[in-house]
C-alpha cells in the first residue's frame, strides 16, 4: 500500500523555523531600536522638566533682584513688592551694608520699617566685594541702594564706594515651601514619583540644598542642568544710559550657582529601559518560542494524521479483504447446498461446518471493529470483578483448540493461583486475540505457550512462540491501531490490524499494559500484566 510522503510536511517545518530565525533578529533590533529610542525620550522628556524648574528659579531670582536692587524708592516698599509675589523667592534678612574706613551693616526691621543697626554677616567679609548681583551661599542677591550719587566701578576694583543692599533669601522656607512647590508645579507628582530630584551647589556637589524622597543617590544622575544662570540686566528700564539709569551689572556665573538633577528611583532612566528591553525580548523569545513549538506540533500532529489516515486506508482494505474472503466461502457454500449439488451426508457435514467457521471468523473481526471503536470513544463502561486467571485461560483454550488442532500446534499450559480485577468479557478477548496473534504468526514454530505468573499486586498472562520474531522496525509499532508488520503484509497474513491495538486498549482501561519483545532463542513473548484482586 502506497503511502503519503511527509517530505513536504518536513520541508514546510524547516522553512517556516528558516524564517522564525531571522524574524527573532529582527525583533531584537526593532525591540533594542525602540528602547533605545524611549530611553533617549524619556532623557529629553526629563530634561525639558528641568530646564522649565530652572528657567522659573532663574524668573523669581530677577524678579527679587530687579525688585530689591533694579528700582528706586523706600527699601519697605522693594519688600513689600517681592512679599506680594506668591511665586517669588522668600525673603529672610535685608541689610544695608556701607564701607567708610570699616564696615557697617543696618537691617530693615518689619516692626519699626525702619533701618537698624546690624552686625555685618560674616560672609560678606570673606567676600569678593563687587556690586553682586548673586551670593551662592547663603543664597542672596546684592547690588547698589542707587541713591543716584554712586559711582559704579569696574568689577573687581575693591569694596563699592556706596551703600549697597543685600537681600538674603530665608534658606528654611525655600528647602520646605518655595522648591517643592517649585517641583511639584513643574515636574509634577507622576515624575516625583518616579524620579529623585535634588538641588546641590555646583562649586561644591557635596551640599545638598534640596531632596525630594527619601532614595538614597548613588552613581551619576541621569540628567544635570544648571540653574540661577546670572542677571543680565539690572537697573531700572529706561531708553539708554544717563544719570538716572544705572550701567549694566556683570553676571556673578554663566554657568549657575546650584545645579539640578534627577535620577530614577529604580537606579538610574538606563537601568530602567535596559530591564524593559529585558522583559520586552524575554517576552519576545518566549513568543518565538511558543510560536516554535506550535510549527513543531501542528507539524507532528498533520504527520500523525497522514499516517493515521495511511493506516486507516490499509485497514479498510484489509478488512475488506477479510470480510470477502469468508462471505465469498460462506455465498459459495450456501449456493452449492441450496442447488443440490452437495447432497452426501458427510459432505452437507463439511461444508456446514466451513459456514460455521466462517461465520465465526466473520464474527470475530466484526466484534473487534465494534470493541475497539468503544474503547476509543469510552462508550463501553467496564465491569470489574475478580476473576480467576486459570478460569479465564481455560475459556480461551477451550475456544482456540479446534484451530490448534487443525494447525498441529504444540500447546503448553502453565497454570498458577491468582485473580486479576477485570471485565470478564474483556479480558477474554485480549487474551484470545493474543493466542491467536501467536498462533498466526508462530510459522513453523508450531509451538504456543501460555503461561500465568502471579507477581507482587500483579498477574502476568504470557504468550510465547517459536516464529521467527518480531522485526526491530516494527516492534514499537505493533500495538497501533491498523499496523501490520512488514512480514505479515509479505506473506499476506489476514489479520485488521486490531488484535493488537485492542490488546493494548483493553491493558490500559484496566490500569495494566502489555508488553512485546524477542525471545533469546526466537520467537516472541507478550506479556500482558494486569492488576491482581
Amino acid at each position: 500500500m502506497r503511502r503519503h510522503s511527509v517530505k513536504p510536511l518536513l520541508m514546510t517545518a524547516a522553512l517556516s523555523f528558516a524564517v522564525l530565525i531571522p524574524l527573532g533578529w529582527l525583533q531584537y533590533r526593532w525591540i533594542s531600536e525602540l528602547a533605545e529610542a524611549s530611553e533617549a525620550r524619556g532623557r529629553a522628556d526629563l530634561r525639558a522638566a528641568l530646564e522649565r524648574i530652572g528657567d522659573e528659579m532663574d524668573r523669581a531670582v530677577v524678579r527679587t533682584h530687579g525688585a530689591i536692587v533694579g528700582r528706586r524708592g523706600p527699601i519697605g516698599e522693594r519688600i513689600a513688592e517681592v512679599r506680594d509675589d506668591q511665586d517669588g523667592l522668600p525673603l529672610g534678612r535685608v541689610l544695608v551694608i556701607e564701607f567708610d574706613g570699616g564696615w557697617s551693616a543696618q537691617r530693615w526691621s518689619s516692626e519699626s520699617e525702619a533701618l537698624v543697626p546690624a552686625d555685618v554677616p560674616a560672609w560678606w567679609l570673606s567676600r569678593h566685594h563687587r556690586t553682586g548681583p548673586i551670593h551662592p551661599d547663603p543664597l542672596a542677591v546684592i547690588g547698589p541702594l542707587h541713591t543716584g550719587r554712586e559711582r559704579h566701578p569696574p568689577p573687581g576694583a575693591g569694596p563699592p564706594p556706596g551703600p549697597t543692599i543685600v537681600a538674603e533669601i530665608d534658606s528654611q522656607r525655600m528647602r520646605e515651601e518655595f522648591l517643592p512647590k517649585l517641583l511639584t508645579r513643574q515636574f509634577g507628582p507622576a515624575l516625583l514619583r518616579e524620579y529623585s530630584v535634588r538641588i546641590i551647589r555646583r562649586d561644591q556637589p557635596e551640599v545638598v540644598i534640596h531632596l525630594s524622597g527619601e532614595t538614597a543617590w548613588q552613581g551619576e544622575p541621569d540628567v544635570s542642568i544648571p540653574i540661577i544662570r546670572g542677571i543680565r540686566r539690572l537697573g531700572p528700564p529706561g531708553r539708554g544710559p544717563g544719570p538716572d539709569r544705572p550701567p549694566p551689572i556683570p553676571i556673578e556665573s554663566s554657568e549657575g550657582i546650584w545645579l539640578v538633577q534627577a535620577k530614577h528611583v529604580e537606579g538610574g532612566i538606563g537601568v530602567v529601559f535596559a530591564r524593559t528591553r529585558a522583559r520586552n525580548l524575554a517576552v519576545s523569545l518566549v513568543t518565538l518560542a511558543l510560536l516554535g513549538t506550535a510549527i513543531l506540533l501542528l507539524t507532528r500532529t498533520a504527520k500523525k494524521d497522514r499516517e493515521l489516515a495511511n493506516l486507516r486506508m490499509e485497514f479498510t482494505a484489509g478488512v475488506s479483504h477479510e470480510l470477502r474472503s469468508p462471505l465469498a466461502v460462506i455465498v459459495s457454500a450456501g449456493e452449492n447446498l441450496a442447488s443440490g449439488i452437495v447432497k452426501d451426508a458427510e459432505r452437507v457435514k463439511e461444508y456446514g461446518e466451513m459456514v460455521r467457521d466462517q461465520g465465526g471468523r466473520l464474527n470475530t473481526m466484526v466484534d473487534q471493529v465494534l470493541r475497539f471503536s468503544a474503547l476509543e470513544s469510552a462508550g463501553e463502561p467496564l465491569e470489574l470483578r475478580s476473576v480467576e486467571a486459570s478460569g479465564a485461560v481455560r475459556a480461551v483454550e477451550a475456544e482456540i483448540r479446534q484451530l490448534v488442532q487443525r494447525e498441529s500446534i504444540s500447546l503448553t499450559i502453565e497454570h498458577a493461583d491468582g485473580a486479576v480485577r477485570a471485565d470478564g468479557q474483556a479480558l477474554h478477548a485480549a487474551l484470545r486475540n493474543l493466542a491467536e496473534n501467536a498462533i498466526r504468526h508462530g510459522g513453523d514454530g508450531k509451538w504456543l505457550r501460555i503461561a500465568i505468573q502471579p507477581g507482587e499486586g500483579v498477574v502476568k498472562f504470557l504468550f510465547e512462540d517459536k516464529g521467527p520474531g518480531i522485526a526491530a522496525r516494527d516492534l514499537s509499532h505493533i500495538f497501533e491501531p491498523f499496523y501490520r508488520g512488514a512480514g505479515s503484509r509479505a506473506k499476506q497474513l489476514r489479520g485488521s490490524g486490531l488484535g493488537l491495538a485492542l490488546v493494548s486498549r483493553i491493558a490500559a482501561a484496566h490500569g495494566g499494559r502489555v508488553t512485546a519483545e524477542n525471545c533469546a532463542g526466537g520467537g516472541a513473548r507478550f506479556v500482558l500484566t494486569l492488576p491482581a484482586a
